[in-house]
C-alpha cells in the first residue's frame, strides 16, 4: 500500500494493531459568556428561489437538532436580505442554513443550497451571499469570521458541488477496479487522504484570519467528513467470511485511519470527526470477530451496543468521550435492550460536562428501564381520546411513524406479518400506532391502506403537531420510526426495542415482557 503524509497532521509510520489509540484527555472549554454571534445575508434570486431562509443555530449532540438548537425561519425582505443574532455559550457554536429553490427540471442540484454544521466563534459577524443566478448555488463569505466558512464552503464543493463530478468518478474507478475486499479497502484510505490534502491547502491563504483553535477544528471537520465519506469501514466488511490475517489488515488499516495530532478539544468539538471515530469503533468490533456473523456492521446497534459503549469508555477520555457516549445514546438505530440500559447507567455516572450532564439525566429519568412512561392523550380514528392509562395491565407495543417515511414502511410490514400473528389472540398484548403526519386526512388515507398499522391495532395521532407534540417532545423524537416496550404497569420495558430484519428478536422481548 502506498501511504501519504498529510502535512503533520497524519502519522502513518509507526502504528500498532488494535484499532485507533487511546486518545488522554486534555483541558476543555466549559460554557463561556460572550460577545454575540451575528449572521447577515442576501440572496441573489434565480430560477425558483424561495423567500424564506431556515437557520439552525447552536448543537450540543453532534447532528441532532433537538437538543439546544435555536431555529428561526427568516423572511426575506424587498431587497432580499435576512439577519439573525444570537448569544454563544461555548468557544465553537454551530450553525445550518438552509435556502431553498423550486427547481423545475431537476432535483439533483438542491443539495448545493444547504450549509451544513458550519461554525462560528464568539463575537464573530459574517455576511453571506447566496447566488441563485445560475444553475448552481454558489455561496460567499465576508466579515468577520468568515475565513473558516469561507474555507468549509471550498471544502465542500470537491465533494458536494460543480467539483465534486472528478472526485465521485475517481472514486467509482475503486469500486471498478478493485471490488470488494481489502485492496478495495486500502485504495480507498488512499484515495481519502489525497482529497485530504488538497482540502487542507485550501486553509493557507486564510490562516492569517483564523485562530488557532479554528483552524484545529476546522481540520477535525474536513479530516472527519472526507474519511466517513470515502473510506466506508461499513456494510462492505464481512466478518462471517473474514479470515484471522485479514482482520489484522483491517485493524490496521483502522489504525491508520486514525492516527492523527488533532488535539482531543478539536475532535471532540467537530461532529464530523465524533462521526468519523464512531465509525471506526464499530469497524473495529466487526475486524475483531472474524468467523462470526453476529457481528457484521448492521448487528452492532442491535446486539452489542453495550459492547461498542465499552469500547468507547476505554479508548478516549474527556469531552470527546463523553459526545461519543451521548452520540450513540440517542442513535435510532440502537436496538439492543440491555446494551442501552447498561450504557445509560455507566454514562450517567461518567458524564461531567454540564450541558452533556442534563442530557444524560432527562434519558435516564426517561428511557432506563423502569422509567414511568409518559401517560399520553390522543385521538384514535374515530375522534374518541386515548389515554396510555387505559392500558395498565397489558404489554404495549408502541410504533410512532409518518406517511412517506420508508423505514417505517419496512418495518410495519414485518411487524404485521411476523411479530403481530404471534399475540393476535393474547389480550394482554396491544399494539400500538402514534402518527406524526400534520395533516388528519393524510394520517387517516394511510391509516385505510394498512401499509403503516393494521386496523386492529390502536391507531393514534399526534394532532397536528408532529414532532413538536408534547409527548414526541418528551422522548425527543427525532423521526420514525421510533419504538418502545410498556410494561404492565406503564413503565418502559425497552426504550430501544428490536427493529429492522430482527422480528424474532422483537417477538422474545415482548414475551419476556409478558413473564415479567
Amino acid at each position: 500500500m502506498k501511504y501519504i503524509v498529510i502535512g503533520s497532521l497524519m502519522m502513518l509510520g509507526t502504528l500498532q494493531l488494535g484499532g485507533c489509540k487511546k486518545i488522554e484527555s486534555k483541558k476543555i472549554h466549559e460554557p463561556i459568556e460572550s460577545e454575540a454571534i451575528v449572521i447577515t445575508g442576501e440572496v441573489i434570486p434565480g430560477t425558483g428561489t424561495k423567500d424564506t431562509v431556515t437557520i439552525q443555530f447552536g448543537s450540543v449532540i453532534p447532528f441532532n437538532r433537538k437538543y439546544k438548537v435555536q431555529q428561526e425561519s427568516l423572511k426575506l425582505d424587498r431587497n432580499h436580505k435576512f439577519s439573525f443574532k444570537a448569544t454563544p455559550e461555548h468557544p465553537v457554536e454551530r450553525f445550518s442554513l438552509a435556502c431553498g429553490r423550486n427547481y423545475p427540471d431537476t432535483k439533483n442540484l438542491k443539495f448545493n443550497d444547504g450549509l451544513r454544521e458550519y461554525f462560528m466563534s464568539p463575537g464573530d459577524s459574517i455576511h453571506i451571499t447566496i447566488d441563485h443566478s445560475k444553475a448552481e448555488t454558489q455561496v460567499r463569505f465576508s466579515g468577520k469570521g468568515s475565513a473558516k466558512c469561507q474555507v468549509r464552503w471550498e471544502s465542500d464543493q470537491m465533494i458536494r458541488g460543480d467539483q465534486q463530478t472528478k472526485t465521485v468518478q475517481a472514486y467509482r474507478r475503486i469500486f471498478k477496479n478493485y471490488g470488494k475486499g481489502i485492496k478495495r479497502k486500502q485504495q480507498e484510505l488512499y484515495f481519502s487522504d489525497s482529497l485530504i490534502i488538497q482540502q487542507l491547502r485550501l486553509i493557507e491563504p486564510y490562516k492569517k484570519d483564523m485562530k488557532a483553535l479554528e483552524m484545529d477544528v476546522l481540520k477535525a471537520d474536513i479530516i472527519g467528513a472526507t474519511k466517513s465519506r470515502f473510506f466506508s469501514m461499513d456494510n462492505t466488511l464481512r466478518p462471517e467470511t473474514m479470515t484471522t490475517s485479514e482482520s489484522d489488515v483491517y485493524k490496521l488499516l483502522i489504525e491508520e485511519a486514525c492516527a492523527s495530532e488533532l488535539t482531543e478539544q478539536a475532535m471532540a468539538l467537530s461532529p464530523f470527526y465524533v462521526d468519523f471515530l464512531n465509525r471506526m469503533a464499530i469497524a473495529e468490533l466487526v475486524v475483531d470477530n472474524p468467523g462470526d456473523s453476529m457481528y457484521h456492521f448492521s448487528k452492532i446497534y442491535l446486539k452489542h451496543f453495550g459492547l461498542l459503549c465499552s469500547l468507547l469508555r476505554e479508548r478516549y477520555t474527556g469531552l470527546l468521550r463523553e459526545k461519543l457516549l451521548i452520540y450513540n445514546l440517542q442513535n435510532m438505530k440502537v436496538q439492543d435492550t440491555y446494551g442501552l440500559e447498561e450504557c445509560l447507567q455507566t454514562s450517567y455516572d461518567l458524564i461531567q460536562n454540564t450541558d452533556l450532564k442534563a442530557i444524560i439525566e432527562m434519558m435516564y429519568g426517561r428511557k432506563m428501564r423502569g422509567a414511568t412512561a409518559y401517560n399520553f392523550s390522543l385521538p384514535d380514528v374515530h375522534g374518541n381520546m386515548v389515554n396510555l392509562e387505559d392500558f395498565k395491565g397489558k404489554v404495549v407495543y408502541l410504533d410512532i411513524w409518518f406517511t412517506g417515511c420508508g423505514g417505517c414502511l419496512h418495518l410495519a410490514e414485518e411487524v404485521d406479518k411476523e411479530v403481530y400473528p404471534k399475540f393476535k389472540n393474547n389480550p394482554d398484548v396491544v399494539f400500538l400506532t402514534v402518527c406524526m403526519d400534520k395533516q388528519k386526512e393524510t394520517w387517516l388515507k394511510s391509516v385505510a391502506t394498512e401499509k403503516y398499522c393494521l386496523k386492529e391495532y390502536v391507531n393514534l395521532y399526534s394532532e397536528g403537531l408532529g414532532k413538536e407534540h408534547p409527548f414526541l417532545q418528551y422522548y425527543q423524537v427525532q423521526g420514525g420510526p421510533t419504538t418502545m416496550l410498556i410494561d404492565r404497569q406503564g413503565r418502559i420495558y425497552s426504550a430501544a426495542p428490536p427493529k429492522h430484519d430482527a422480528s424474532a428478536e422483537l417477538v422474545a422481548l415482548i414475551e419476556e415482557a409478558l413473564d415479567n
